[in-house]
């Protein structure tokens, strides 16, 4: 079964970090990962770039959260 798009916690508190959370995404290989859960109470606002920077292409890596 393919998966198209994955949303994924990158927070590292209660979740995986960024880059631990880029592994799972590379096995998976959806067409689109969108980071969450990072940013406001847990994780930095800058996770969002280091998860996008471990993700191999073709993977798109979207951000929806606003700083």
């Amino acid at each position: 079964m393919k998966c198209y798009i994955a949303l994924v916690p990158i927070g590292g508190t209660y979740t995986m970090d960024a880059k631990k959370a880029a592994e799972p995404i590379n096995t998976i290989r959806p067409d689109v990962a969108i980071p969450v859960h990072y940013g406001h109470i847990v994780g930095k606002p800058g996770d969002g770039e280091v998860f996008a920077e471990n993700v191999m292409a073709p993977i798109k890596v979207e951000f929806k959260i606003a700083f």
